[in-house]
C-alpha cells in the first residue's frame, strides 16, 4: 500500500501542515490546501467506508447540529431579504470543514508531521515579518492579510507551538519549536495585535488548572513566573511597539469613559453599547443580517449613540454580531459551537489515564478563537474562518480518534 493511500493519514497530515505553513505567508496557500483536504476528505471517506468506525458520540451530534443552525440562520435571514448570498460566504467553510473531521475521526493524522508544519510556518512567519518590518519599513506587519487577522493566527500558531514543545520527546524537536517560538513571538509583537493578548491569561490559567503532564507545581510556578519575567521585558523593550500599544489602549479606555471622546478603544465600546441597543429594540429576536450599519444609522439620528458608527459595517465583536443579527438564538448557537466540544475536551483533561495531546491542541483553538471574538467578527472574515474551521476539524478529529482508539 502506497504511503499516501487514503486509508492512512499521511496525505492528510501534509496537506494540514502546508495549509498551517501557508496561512499567513502566501497568497491563497491556506484556501488552496483546505480545498485539497475537503477533496481528500470525501473521497478518503468514500475509500474507507468499509472499515468499522465508532458511530457518533452524544455531543459530536450536538456540536454538528449548532454550525447548521448557526449558518442556517443566516440562510433564514438571506431568504428574508436581509443581506445577499455573498454574507454567507465565510460561514459557510464551517460546514465544508466537516467532512474534514469525519475523515480524520476515522483514521486520524501524523501529530509529527503537524507539527513540522507549525515549526516551519512560525519560522516562516518571523522572517517575513523581520522583512516586512526592517527592509519594508512597515509600521505594523501583516504578512499576506490585515495586521489584526495576521496577528491572531501567529499568536495561535505560537501557542501551538509551546503546546508540542512540551508534547514532544525528540531533543531536536524540541529545539525546531523553541526556535519557532521566537520567530513568533517576534512576529506577534511587530503585528501590534492587542485583541489577541486576551488569550495569554486564559491559557496560562489552562495550563495551570489541567496538569495533564503531571510538571511539579513549583515548575510550573517557574514557567509562569519566567513567562511574566519576558512578558515585562518586551513591554519595555525600545525594539518593540508594545508599550506604546498597551499604554495607548489604556489611555483610550480612559478616555472614553471618563472624557467621553472616542478613539479606537472607544469606537469598539460604543459599537458594542449600540448592538445591544439594537438588539434589545427588536426584543433580542434579530434585526436580520448585515444589519449593523442601518442600525448604526437609526440609532445615531435618534441620538442614543455616537454619529460616527454609521460609517462601520459591523460592532467588531462576533458575539454582539451574533446577538444583534440573529438575536439570543444565534447568540447562543454561536457558543455551542466553542462549548459542546470545549466540555468534552475539559473532561478529557480531568482524566489522568487518557492521552491529552489532542485535547490540548483543540482547547487552545477553541479558547483562543473565543478570545479573539471579543474583539473582531472572526466568522465573519473569511481568512479567519478557514483557519478555525479546519484546524478545529483536524485537532477535534484526532482528539475523538484517539478516544476510539485508545
Amino acid at each position: 500500500m502506497s504511503s499516501l493511500s487514503l486509508k492512512n493519514n499521511i496525505l492528510i497530515s501534509l496537506l494540514f501542515a502546508f495549509f498551517l505553513i501557508t496561512s499567513v505567508n502566501v497568497e491563497n496557500g491556506m484556501g488552496i490546501s483546505a480545498i485539497l483536504m475537503l477533496l481528500v476528505s470525501i473521497v478518503g471517506l468514500i475509500a474507507t467506508r468499509g472499515q468499522d468506525y465508532p458511530p457518533l458520540q452524544a455531543w459530536e451530534k450536538y456540536w454538528f447540529a449548532s454550525l447548521f443552525f448557526f449558518v442556517g440562520l443566516v440562510y433564514v435571514d438571506i431568504l428574508r431579504g436581509f443581506g445577499d448570498i455573498s454574507d454567507i460566504d465565510a460561514q459557510s467553510r464551517l460546514l465544508l470543514a466537516i467532512p474534514v473531521y469525519l475523515y480524520v475521526r476515522r483514521i486520524g493524522v501524523n501529530l509529527n508531521i503537524v507539527l513540522i508544519g507549525v515549526a516551519i510556518g512560525v519560522i516562516m512567519t518571523g522572517v517575513y515579518a523581520w522583512y516586512q518590518y526592517v527592509e519594508l519599513g512597515v509600521e505594523r506587519v501583516y504578512g499576506i492579510t490585515n495586521p489584526i487577522y495576521y496577528g491572531n493566527i501567529v499568536i495561535l500558531l505560537l501557542f501551538l507551538s509551546v503546546i508540542g514543545l512540551i508534547s514532544v520527546k525528540n531533543m531536536w524537536f524540541k529545539f525546531l519549536l523553541i526556535v519557532a517560538i521566537f520567530f513568533g513571538m517576534y512576529a506577534a509583537l511587530n503585528s501590534g495585535t492587542r485583541g489577541g493578548w486576551i488569550t495569554l491569561p486564559i491559557l496560562i490559567i489552562l495550563f495551570m488548572t489541567y496538569n495533564v503532564w503531571n510538571i511539579a507545581l513549583w515548575k510550573r510556578l517557574l514557567s509562569a513566573i519566567m513567562m511574566m519575567i519576558i512578558l515585562v521585558g518586551t513591554y519595555y523593550s525600545p525594539d518593540f511597539s508594545v508599550k506604546q500599544r498597551v499604554d495607548n489602549a489604556i489611555e483610550s479606555v480612559s478616555a472614553y469613559y471618563i472624557d467621553n471622546r472616542m478613539n479606537a478603544v472607544g469606537y469598539r465600546f460604543e459599537m458594542w453599547k449600540a448592538s445591544y441597543l439594537s438588539a434589545k429594540d427588536h426584543n433580542f429576536l434579530g434585526a436580520g443580517e448585515n444589519s449593523f450599519k442601518p442600525e448604526m444609522k437609526r440609532l445615531s439620528e435618534e441620538g442614543r449613540v455616537y454619529k460616527g458608527l454609521q460609517y462601520f459595517t459591523d460592532p467588531h465583536s462576533q458575539y454582539f454580531n451574533a446577538l444583534l443579527d440573529q438575536g439570543l438564538v444565534g447568540l447562543v448557537s454561536l457558543l455551542f459551537i466553542f462549548l459542546i466540544p470545549l466540555k468534552a475536551l475539559l473532561n478529557n483533561l480531568k482524566d489522568q489515564s487518557q492521552s491529552h495531546a489532542s485535547a490540548m491542541f483543540s482547547s487552545i483553538i477553541l479558547l483562543s478563537f473565543m478570545g479573539f471574538m471579543l474583539t473582531i467578527s472572526a466568522l465573519e472574515i473569511q481568512i479567519m474562518t478557514i483557519f478555525f474551521a479546519f484546524s478545529i476539524s483536524i485537532f477535534l478529529g484526532l482528539f475523538t480518534h484517539n478516544q476510539h482508539h485508545s
